[in-house]
């Protein structure tokens, strides 16, 4: 299967593509607050990214029921990740995942954050610190030559060591001219995708989702959002990276 190993140029293109996406993010975590509407949130995210003749990558996507009607996903407490933007204000003690996606010049970026929003609880706290950490671990190990499925697997320890459990069935991905390219890049050792070995220039996205509680999920009944089945908090990060020979190289972040 070809690994879709990237030029320098290509890289460069990413990367710039990355850097558009960090901006966005960073402008959009401005209005993550009591009292904003993720609709509102979805506004500013498209706003800017249009303004820099960039193109959301997420609206129009096909799904189950209907395509994806929004520029960003907003997955609040349970909802792992897939939600839609929507009317509600964001209330003291929830948690939300924003993830975005852009093309710029026909080269794609994809990137997820989780906030708190005002005072959370601990088990709230706890999932989205250990997922942060598990995205940092998946990328520190990165290395040219190194099997997927020994990275994945001390993603799945960590995970369990600090007593979240690691959602199965969602996964990362390869990126580049298209938002999802080969390989599948899952958080947990699995034989139902195939392992590959890192390569030099092959460009990932890396997503941890996690979950406070047990591992099964539900879909929801707009046919996108993929929700904890036992109602737990959950939290999700993700960053593009590109394999060097120095390791990983982070495309969304200045």
């Amino acid at each position: 299967m070809d690994m879709n190993m990237k030029s320098t140029e290509e890289i460069k293109k990413m990367r710039h593509a990355g850097q558009m996406l960090h901006k966005v993010h960073e402008e959009v975590q401005k209005f993550v607050k009591i009292g904003m509407s993720t609709k509102e949130l979805d506004s500013i995210a498209e706003d800017m990214i249009l303004s820099m003749s960039a193109k959301p990558l997420f609206k129009g996507v096909q799904g189950i029921k209907m395509p994806f009607p929004a520029t960003i996903c907003a997955s609040l407490n349970e909802v792992v990740v897939h939600g839609i933007p929507c009317e509600e204000q964001l209330q003291n003690g929830d948690i939300l995942s924003i993830d975005i996606g852009l093309s710029y010049d026909g080269w794609c970026a994809d990137c997820a954050r989780t906030y708190a929003i005002g005072t959370i609880n601990k088990e709230q706290e706890k999932v989205i610190k250990i997922t942060k950490e598990t995205l940092e671990l998946a990328i520190s190990l990165v290395e040219i030559g190194k099997s997927w499925m020994d990275i994945a697997k001390e993603l799945q320890k960590f995970a369990h060591k600090n007593k979240c459990s690691v959602v199965e069935g969602l996964v990362g991905h390869g990126i580049g001219e298209d938002l999802w390219e080969y390989p599948a890049v899952p958080n947990y050792p699995t034989t139902e995708m195939p392992n590959f070995i890192l390569q030099k220039n092959m460009t990932i996205a890396i997503e941890p989702m996690l979950m406070a509680g047990k591992k099964d999920t539900i879909r929801l009944d707009d046919g996108w959002a993929i929700a904890s089945k036992d109602k737990s908090p959950t939290a999700h990060f993700e960053h593009t990276i590109v394999v060097t020979e120095n390791g990983a190289e982070i495309l969304t972040i200045i």
